[in-house]
Order: C-alpha cells, then sequence, then structure tokens
C-alpha cells in the first residue's frame, strides 16, 4: 500500500542473504510518497532510528537474475524446491491445489486422508463451535491430536523429518493457527504470547520462556532450536514489541505463506475423496 510517511521501527529484514534483505527493505521504502493521484513525481518521508544502518541499506546494490530459477539447473538448488521446479518445467504441477502432482500422490495416502478427518471431527464436533471444541484444559489432547496430524500432513508434503529448528517453528505456527480460527484478534494472540513468554503469572519471576523466531518453512538449513530472547533474558525484559513483529511473521511468513496452501490441498484432496462439505470450510 501507498503511504506519506514510512515509519521504520526497526531495521529486521527477512531474507536467505543482505541482497534479499536488501531488496526487501527497498520495497518497503517504496511505499513512501505514492498518495498523490496527480500525474508528477511525488515524495515522500521515512523515519528511521539507525541512520547508519538505513545508509547502507539504500547504497547496496541489487540485481534481478537475468535467468529464471526454472531455467537454471538444480545443482546446489534447496532440495526442498527441487520438487516445485521440476514439476513446473514437466508440466506436472496440479493447478488446482497448487502444489506439484507428485505432492498429490502423496497427500492422497489414506493415512493422511484420516489425519485430514481427525482435524475435521475434532473442529467440527456437532453441536459445538470451533472455540469450544479446541480450548481448555479439557481439550489439550484434542489440540495435540491436531498439531500431530497436522504434522503429518505437512512432513508428507515435503516428503522428510522436520528438523529440530523446522519443528519448533511448525509448533508454534500451529499453535497460533488455532487462536486465530477459536476467533482470536491479533492482539489477544500477542497477550498470550506475551504473556507465557514473560511469565506473567509468575509476576515475571525467572528467566524467559522458550519460544523459536518465526521462518519460513520448510528450510533444511533450520537444524537447531533458539529462543527469540537470549538464553539469559530475563522475564521482566521480555520486549512486548518483538512478540508483535514475531507474532505478524508467524502469520504471514510461516501460516499464509509456508503452510497454506499445502493444508488446502489436504482437504481439496480429501474433499475429492470423500465428498463431503466440511473441509470447504
Amino acid at each position: 500500500m501507498p503511504f506519506d510517511i514510512v515509519w521504520l521501527e526497526n531495521m529486521r529484514f527477512l531474507g536467505d542473504d543482505e541482497n534479499s534483505r536488501s531488496l526487501a527493505f527497498k520495497n518497503l521504502i517504496g511505499r513512501a510518497g505514492r498518495l498523490s493521484n496527480k500525474i508528477k513525481f511525488d515524495y515522500g518521508y521515512v523515519f528511521t532510528k539507525s541512520p547508519k544502518l538505513f545508509c547502507n541499506r539504500i547504497n547496496d546494490g541489487f540485481r534481478l537474475d537475468e535467468e529464471s530459477v526454472i531455467d537454471n539447473p538444480l545443482d546446489g538448488q534447496n532440495p526442498d524446491l527441487a520438487e516445485l521446479i521440476d514439476s513446473i518445467r514437466s508440466e506436472t504441477f496440479d493447478d488446482d491445489k497448487q502444489i506439484p502432482k507428485t505432492k498429490v500422490e502423496r497427500l492422497s495416502h489414506p493415512d493422511i486422508l484420516e489425519c485430514s478427518k481427525i482435524i475435521l471431527d475434532i473442529i467440527y464436533k456437532q453441536g459445538q463451535s470451533v472455540k469450544e471444541n479446541t480450548t481448555g484444559s479439557s481439550n489439550k489432547a484434542a489440540r495435540e491430536q491436531i498439531k500431530s496430524c497436522f504434522r503429518d500432513i505437512f512432513e508428507t508434503s515435503i516428503n522428510r523429518k522436520l528438523q529440530d529448528g523446522e519443528s519448533a517453528v511448525f509448533d508454534q505456527a500451529i499453535t497460533i493457527f488455532l487462536h486465530v480460527i477459536q476467533g482470536r484478534s491479533f492482539r489477544e494472540i500477542v497477550g498470550i504470547r506475551y504473556s507465557y513468554i514473560s511469565r506473567r503469572d509468575e509476576n515475571h519471576i525467572g528467566n524467559a520462556k522458550f519460544s523459536q523466531p518465526a521462518e519460513k518453512l520448510p528450510n533444511n538449513t533450520l537444524a537447531k532450536v533458539f529462543s527469540i530472547f537470549g538464553q539469559n533474558t530475563r522475564a521482566e525484559e521480555v520486549s512486548y514489541d518483538a512478540i508483535v513483529f514475531d507474532t505478524y511473521d508467524y502469520l504471514d511468513q510461516v501460516i499464509s505463506y509456508s503452510l497454506s496452501d499445502t493444508f488446502t490441498a489436504a482437504f481439496k484432496i480429501y474433499r475429492d475423496s470423500r465428498s463431503t462439505s466440511r473441509q470447504n470450510d
């Protein structure tokens, strides 16, 4: 969206390397000064607390590769992307499911269809709301079963087990996803995460609890677990703003970008095999 002013609260940008982070930065500040509907060269303002880093990012050069990723050799390519690239090359990408047909075949396995059924049976238990079926201590086992089934679906999709770091991100993402479908607002979800990580119910005594920061999935380099806050960060020192940014990244980069296509495809496959209606919801 265009704005008159872009305020950079921090200079943290997601990307695989400095070049991609600089590109993300330039795309963001490019929103400034584009509100005018007049045919003229317009300008806007960018505010930052880190002018030196801002200048470094501005002066970074970035050139798009003239060769398409699809046309480049797969040697050294991320193995998690290889299947997608190969399906586009060989025209075996399923346009309806939005995944390669090889993934469609794996997600059509009876065990995965059963996972979809289990999730639907819990979430849409007759006569009760999604919130009633998934919240509270009495539904803890049901939530764990949902997480386990979603994990089986995702691991089958990528055709491997998640590594420890990926697993920590995945678990946190599904927890946040459950909050969303229970009807909680973004502010409420941030508050729940802040209360947990900062030990609010324990008067912020002790060190901050573990929470893996958001990362796109799958990521075969994310082998180790590490917390968004350092090991010796005291609970009372936990930054509310950091949790706001991290929660947004989980919703945007993990759930919407990394997981939704796989889960949508899995329920479409279940729909086609069972001819029921719940999975559309």
